[in-house]
């Protein structure tokens, strides 16, 4: 089983100088530490390959002439980003390439590269999940990141009636949140909505289900949207039990925000031995 996410990789520009970024990346490297092939499939600048390292090898690359790049600022009030450059779109025949018979995929544009007629081309069996962030954002004067305005509705979506799909709320500001759902619902078999270290609920036909977020001291919050996801995917699939994938998910992004980047993601041995050292983190 590989996981293969769909959306173009970034540069982060952290204080420590450039660090590749995006679902793409997130997603592949949490996969790739739970002991799991994992590649990906994203337009990036191939002058750039070397700082993605280890994380490009398998990577179905389009080339272009520049990696977009995202500053995040983290203040009392919330998250600021920026972005430098525009995503370029994934073609469809770029994405029926880099799929494989039995792959796992995850989608996860960084502002919509990845338009639901790419997405048609994968089989929606295959497709395990979709994070929304990038459909559900756009950007401002000066790079500025902001959320789609809510009273236009929801973007167009890729639909996969199999596929978990996430969000976070900062994604949703000023979104009704229970209408939102339940449109998105009708698209998806299930929604997790992710609250930072107040945990997450995912919603679902039968009803919804929380799991708190693990008590961590946190350094970086970047990315852990992204190992949720993925490992969500990846529990989910092995064991068809949703309330397993949400607290095996929720444990594995306590991790991502212990370190910069993916440097303090974890594998499964340390993913199950916090779960037992914290057994009143539950799902509820």
């Amino acid at each position: 089983m590989r996981l293969l996410t769909v959306g173009n990789p970034v540069l982060d520009v952290a204080p420590s100088g450039l660090r590749p970024g995006g679902t793409a990346v997130y997603a592949t490297a949490t996969v790739r530490a739970l002991g799991l092939p994992a590649a990906w499939v994203g337009a990036i600048a191939t002058h750039d390959l070397p700082l993605f390292g280890a994380l490009a090898e398998g990577a179905t690359v389009a080339p272009i002439a520049s990696t977009v790049r995202f500053q995040n600022t983290y203040t009392p009030l919330g998250r600021e980003q920026r972005v430098q450059g525009r995503p370029a779109p994934l073609l469809p025949e770029i994405v029926a390439a880099a799929f494989r018979p039995g792959d796992l995929v995850l989608v996860g544009p960084i502002l919509g590269e990845a338009p639901p007629a790419t997405v048609a081309v994968l089989p929606e069996r295959h497709i395990a999940g979709i994070c929304l962030q990038g459909y559900l954002r756009t950007v401002a004067a000066g790079g500025l990141v902001v959320p789609r305005d809510s009273n236009r509705g929801l973007p167009d979506l890729p639909c996969a009636h199999l596929a978990t799909c996430f969000l976070s709320t900062e994604d949703l500001p000023c979104w009704p949140l229970e209408r939102t759902v339940r449109d998105l619902l009708g698209r998806y078999a299930r929604v997790v909505v992710t609250n930072g270290p107040h945990g997450a609920t995912c919603y679902h036909a039968r009803g919804s289900r929380f799991v708190p977020a693990f008590p961590t001291v946190e350094r970086d919050p970047t990315g852990a949207g992204d190992v949720f996801a993925a490992a969500f995917c990846i529990r989910l699939a092995e064991t068809g039990d949703d309330d397993e994938a949400l607290a095996f998910a929720a444990t594995a992004a306590s991790f991502a925000v212990e370190g910069e980047g993916t440097s303090s993601l974890a594998g499964r041995d340390a993913i199950e031995a916090r779960r037992a050292s914290h057994v009143e983190v539950a799902v509820e």
